[in-house]
């Protein structure tokens, strides 16, 4: 159950500062003028007022902030509305995709077994704990659970394709129904050689992560969500992280509606043979169940704040990894996309963090050194991924840095864990 709003509702119009809404305000478009939901606290206005500039100019209908400090909950703040529910306000524990905001999620199940003994990191994958398929390239037996968790595998989907957001094509060369499970996808790339031998080379994988999902099922004798929720969430007090469903009559309760900008607005042939037509990009566009490992949790950003505090190393929730175990993190990593990634996290010094993006949703979550923990969840995205995302990114170190004092008041009493369905 999503809670009433701890305030009015407020309309934040030409970014003035929030106040009493007027009496007989028009129902305002959310491009023109965004409608907070929530309690930031005295002195937040500045973090209001950059993410109010961040929606307006990328057209983003609705978006939930999260920040704490210390291990308390400062900021929940639900931004706007939801996609075609004019009257659905985005509370501030709106459950949204979290997309390749996943990937800290699986690595942090990956380190509970090697903590646990059960995996090493250095495990060969096929052979050891996934069956070798038949007639592979050769080199697939050299790839190392180490080796997935840094991207280090072998496949480069800039070179060939995603396999994860292509169900079609690879139904297709199946021989079976659209779309495909992820044993099929499997299938389907154990046939392809690798674009390099792994360990040589660092290109982001998708595919990559979710054979790790693979991985930890047959570590754990447990799916891969059973374990997480079990084993890596549950302790952080979360029970609202769930694998989402793909179709717009699958949302969990509480879940955002999402919407494509751009390109991605336009509806787009289904990839479900028993649902053909044309659908919304978020709705049927892609197929989310496979992407569990890389990019299908659904979860409130204040739960993915509680998930970074579990994996923060400071005193507040209990650490989710013995410190030895969580040093591995950023103990040697790896060369990405301008910046350093180790097991499931980009680092920068003392900061780790990471984003997601999917057609119709986008993501943030960051733990810096100095106690602070802050995520962002929106209900839409653009396809321009990297101006988009980066623009995320500085509208939120922004906001961030706009705050010379915090509240110091714990929400978390008022937010308590989203229930599962």
């Amino acid at each position: 159950m999503m809670l009433r709003p701890l305030t009015a509702v407020c309309v934040l119009a030409l970014l003035a500062a929030c106040g009493e809404p007027p009496t007989s305000a028009p129902d305002p478009d959310p491009v023109d003028a965004v409608e907070l939901f929530g309690v930031t606290g005295d002195g937040l206005a500045s973090v209001d007022r950059v993410i109010v500039d961040l929606l307006r100019q990328w057209q983003i209908p609705g978006a939930t902030l999260a920040v704490a400090r210390d291990g308390r909950l400062v900021v929940a703040r639900g931004y706007g509305r939801n996609v075609g529910d004019a009257d659905a306000l985005v509370a501030p524990d709106a459950r949204g995709r979290v997309a390749s905001l996943s990937k800290p999620i699986t690595s942090a199940a990956v380190l509970k077994l090697v903590e646990s003994g059960v995996l090493r990191l250095d495990d060969a994958v096929f052979g050891e704990w996934l069956a070798a398929p038949d007639d592979p390239d050769p080199r697939l037996g050299d790839i190392t659970i180490d080796h997935l968790l840094t991207h280090r595998g072998g496949w480069n989907p800039f070179v060939s394709l995603d396999p994860m957001f292509n169900p079609r094509l690879i139904a297709q060369a199946r021989g079976v129904p659209s779309p495909p499970d992820f044993d099929d996808i499997l299938a389907f790339m154990a046939e392809r050689d690798l674009e390099f031998s792994p360990g040589t080379d660092v290109q982001y994988s998708n595919f990559g992560y979710s054979v790790l999902a693979r991985v930890i099922e047959a570590a754990s004798h447990e799916t891969y969500e059973d374990f997480v929720r079990r084993e890596v969430v549950g302790p952080a007090g979360i029970t609202g992280m769930e694998i989402g469903g793909t179709l717009e009559d699958e949302r969990l309760p509480g879940e955002m509606r999402y919407r494509g900008l751009a390109s991605e607005a336009v509806l787009m042939p289904s990839v479900f043979d028993d649902r053909p037509g044309p659908v919304p990009y978020p709705y049927g566009g892609f197929y989310l169940r496979p992407m569990d490992g890389h990019g299908g949790w659904v979860s409130s950003a204040i739960d993915l704040v509680r998930f970074g505090l579990a994996m923060d190393g400071d005193a507040g929730i209990p650490d989710l990894l013995a410190p030895e175990v969580r040093g591995l993190v950023d103990a040697a990593p790896v060369p990405l996309g301008g910046g350093s990634y180790g097991y499931g996290w980009f680092v920068s010094g003392a900061e780790w963090h990471h984003s997601g993006r999917l057609p119709g949703s986008a993501s943030r979550l960051v733990i810096e050194g100095d106690g602070t923990v802050y995520a962002m969840l929106l209900n839409a995205s653009h396809p321009n991924e990297g101006a988009f995302l980066g623009d995320v990114v500085r509208t939120l170190e922004a906001a961030m840095d706009g705050v010379s004092a915090w509240p110091d008041h714990d929400l978390f009493d008022q937010y308590p864990p989203t229930p599962g369905s």
